[in-house]
């Protein structure tokens, strides 16, 4: 009974205490939370792992979009045709003509189905 009677006086002058200063208790509680929320790693972790999954989401959904890629390349052909045996063979060997070359191209891929894989990766 006296146990009770202490708990029961305790929570009566919390529930005083807390109705007499609103303010004061409410400053005190966001300063704690604010406290809590910048010191405290676990928050961080949290935080880090909810922006980690964003950007994966991000990046699954990327499979929907076109994609443009750029290829280059330069060098040298060693070529024995038709067309070039009759050249000048400098810069070559008795039965190779050396010929500079360069491409490049800027593809543009649309993926129209994939067997549902970027269905599967968003969803995931």
């Amino acid at each position: 009974m006296r146990v009770r009677l202490g708990a029961g006086c305790a929570a009566a002058a919390l529930a005083a205490a807390s109705a007499a200063a609103p303010d004061a208790a409410a400053l005190e509680l966001s300063d704690a939370v604010r406290s809590a929320l910048q010191t405290n790693p676990d928050v961080g972790i949290v935080a880090e792992n909810k922006r980690a999954v964003e950007y994966e989401l991000d990046q699954a959904e990327g499979g929907y979009y076109p994609r443009v890629d750029f290829q280059s390349s330069t060098g040298y052909e060693w070529t024995d045709t038709r067309s070039t045996r009759g050249r000048d063979k400098a810069g070559g060997d008795a039965d190779h003509v050396r010929m500079p070359r360069w491409e490049s191209s800027l593809p543009l891929t649309q993926p129209i189905f994939d067997g549902f894989a970027t269905d599967a990766d968003v969803s995931r």
